[in-house]
């Protein structure tokens, strides 16, 4: 079994959340961070993270925080969800199993937390291909994401530098339609029907949550948690990124 640092995190602004994220992996790429780590975080507010490929310019007139996050795939309607993260180096044994298998052994552990809640989660299943577009990350399932009853749960993105890489994440733990309609210009039913929530599923709390996420990940990777705070690099990090208003993280729209 191998040391973990494990941070829960309170809620925090939008920039704040996708800055440690980028500060904790950047540190682990330049050999500043050795030990993994496995974050626990919410949002203080209603936000929207865009893939770091995403045109921006649809998310021009939602009326709530947008940021950048450092990987990629579609946005992700956060303040309703747990997200986890996971920074890594090139020297754990995870990080040789290459971008599916990361994908997997997280998946893997999500759904034995939210099955030990009462959840009947399982994996999502390759797919034809479809012509369907759709800006919103939970519109459509990729290969290894969590489902329950065929409905996308959570969603993952992944970032691999040289010598390190970082995995993020959202569990839903309710929804707001006004809210989705408003940021994705969608039916929203059509989004809810191939989306759901831990509150439709079980009446356990975000904290429920989180201590069956640490057993899980724990027992799936091997991994002792130690909890503790970032490093003086990633905090020093992380206060550049929220003073420098041309950084990746900074990316705001109202």
């Amino acid at each position: 079994m191998s040391d973990w640092r494990l941070i829960i995190d309170p809620p925090l602004d939008a920039r704040h959340n996708m800055a440690i994220d980028e500060a904790m992996l950047k540190a682990a790429d330049s050999g500043l961070a050795g030990t993994p780590t496995l974050r626990l975080y919410e949002w203080r507010e209603a936000a929207v993270s865009i893939g770091y490929l995403q045109d921006i310019a649809f998310f021009s007139n939602v009326g709530l925080p947008v940021v950048r996050r450092i990987t990629g795939g579609r946005a992700v309607l956060h303040g309703t969800d747990l997200t986890y993260s996971f920074v890594l180096d090139s020297h754990h044994p995870l990080f040789s199993q290459g971008i599916l298998g990361v994908y997997k052994a997280i998946s893997r552990s999500i759904v034995g937390a939210l099955r030990a809640l009462g959840v009947d989660a399982d994996f999502a299943r390759p797919c034809a291909a479809s012509d369907e577009r759709s800006e919103a990350c939970f519109h459509t399932p990729s290969r290894q994401e969590v489902l329950v009853n065929g409905k996308k749960i959570a969603g993952s993105a992944q970032r691999r530098l040289k010598n390190a890489l970082l995995l993020h994440g959202s569990i839903m733990l309710s929804m707001d339609a006004g809210l989705l309609r408003r940021v994705f210009h969608d039916d929203p039913d059509a989004l809810m029907n191939r989306m759901t929530w831990l509150g439709a599923h079980t009446s356990a709390h975000t904290e429920g949550l989180k201590a069956r996420l640490v057993k899980s990940f724990s027992e799936g990777l091997d991994a002792a948690f130690i909890e503790r705070g970032l490093d003086y690099n990633e905090s020093v990090a992380v206060d550049r990124a929220m003073n420098d208003n041309a950084v990746l993280t900074d990316t705001r729209v109202r």
